[in-house]
């Protein structure tokens, strides 16, 4: 792989533009797309609508996010905050690289995960802070294993 820097003085100050080339499109450039999408800068804080009001949380205290029917379910360390939205558009508005899916109906902020247990039938459970417990389910303990590096 080859790395080259070219300075343009027709950008704006805060714009980066990156040209991948490469003569087949592979795994490694699929892995290298989804870094750098994942390393731009996300929001501090984010608007959760409820019912009569809009709350405002900082990413770095979700610790899980759960659906349930049509319910999302935020777990933070300041407790739990309701609102109707699909779990994969609310993890589209967080930064990749520390929340993972673990299941068809949650996902889990890596950065309050203290450790995983063997449970029933080839499943984890993830123990996180404040004492919460999740179930990862065997599809999707690939990817947790891959965000921690294991």
């Amino acid at each position: 792989m080859q790395i080259q820097l070219e300075l343009d003085p027709d950008l704006n100050d805060t714009e980066i533009q990156i040209i991948i080339k490469a003569k087949i499109y592979s795994k490694t450039i699929d892995e290298l797309i989804q870094y750098l999408t994942a390393f731009q800068r996300p929001a501090e804080v984010i608007a959760v609508p409820g019912d009569d009001q809009i709350s405002m949380i900082k990413v770095k205290n979700i610790i899980a996010i759960e659906i349930f029917k049509n319910e999302l379910d935020i777990h933070t360390v300041n407790g739990t905050l309701k609102t109707q939205e699909r779990l994969y558009r609310f993890l589209a508005k967080l930064p990749q690289q520390n929340f993972v899916q673990i299941s068809k109906s949650s996902a889990i902020n890596v950065t309050h995960l203290i450790r995983l247990e063997a449970g029933f039938s080839g499943n984890m459970t993830a123990i996180l802070d404040q004492e919460y417990r999740q179930n990862v389910s065997r599809k999707y303990l690939h990817d947790l294993k891959q965000k921690l590096g294991v």
